[in-house]
């Protein structure tokens, strides 16, 4: 999902700080994701320095294990 928030302030420009968001596949990740969304602007998981991951343990540890691939 793209950043689509670009008149935010740079606080919450999390985008130009290099931090993206994913989010497991669970209803509650995926309402959080939205939120979190609308309020903040993202970088492209794939371009992120950093990943916030939503969802549980075995998502947070897949998560990683890609960033390291």
């Amino acid at each position: 999902m793209p950043a689509t928030n670009h008149a935010l302030p740079l606080d919450r420009d999390l985008a130009a700080a290099g931090i993206g968001l994913v989010a497991s596949p669970t209803e509650a990740a995926k309402a959080a994701e939205a939120l979190l969304r609308r309020r903040y602007r993202w970088a492209d998981a794939a371009g992120a320095q950093t990943l916030v991951a939503l969802g549980g343990d075995g998502f947070m540890l897949s998560t990683l294990h890609d960033m390291l691939e």
